[in-house]
């Protein structure tokens, strides 16, 4: 159990600052919700005003390889790869029309469970385009992201996420691996619930 100690220099990970959302899956519930640097509402002037914000509701970030959980599972759905199907993930580095696409591991041949078990962005990547940008467009806002979540507290956003008629060549790739895209903490707790429900 995390104590106001605990999350007031945010000394764990020593960062600028973080959240924590807890959220019952079955039915979206935020059982507990907490924002790094704390501050005391009744005595909110003592603190800077950059603090008052609940991190969790309002700051977008890009969700990195948090975001192929989402890919596996839209891919999954819609039948466009097999657990077993493998991609060649180039050896950690592919030209992806003006990019370098990097892995942070050298990988060959892997198969989609593979890529997701290692977290291959070039594998990702190569299972987006098999997905195409509409139907995972279609999947990605499913999801709730580029929406505010509606959960009812002050200065949500919404995100980043343009339409798929506007996402340029390299687009579909990199929201495959989580780039190019941001996202709330509410946004991402709401979404990983979704998967969640039920999968036990």
């Amino acid at each position: 159990m995390w104590s106001r100690q605990n999350w007031a220099g945010c000394p764990a990970v020593g960062s600028e600052g973080g959240f924590a959302v807890a959220m019952e899956p079955s039915t979206g519930k935020v059982l507990a919700l907490a924002s790094c640097p704390f501050f005391n509402p009744n005595e909110f002037i003592q603190s800077k005003a950059r603090n008052w914000r609940n991190r969790a509701v309002c700051d977008s970030f890009e969700p990195g390889s948090l975001f192929k959980t989402f890919l596996a599972a839209a891919a999954l759905e819609e039948n466009a790869v097999k657990p077993s199907d493998s991609f060649y993930c180039e050896n950690g580095v592919y030209k992806y029309y003006d990019r370098t696409i990097h892995d942070h591991s050298k990988h060959g041949w892997l198969t989609f469970q593979q890529i997701i078990k290692v977290s291959s962005n070039i594998g990702a990547l190569k299972v987006g385009e098999k997905l195409g940008k509409d139907t995972f467009y279609r999947y990605v806002t499913a999801f709730g992201f580029g929406e505010k979540t509606q959960v009812g507290l002050p200065g949500e956003a919404k995100g980043i996420l343009s339409h798929a008629r506007y996402w340029s060549a390299v687009t579909l790739g990199t929201i495959s691996y989580g780039q190019g895209i941001s996202i709330t903490g509410i946004q991402l707790a709401a979404a990983l619930s979704a998967i969640a429900n039920g999968a036990s």
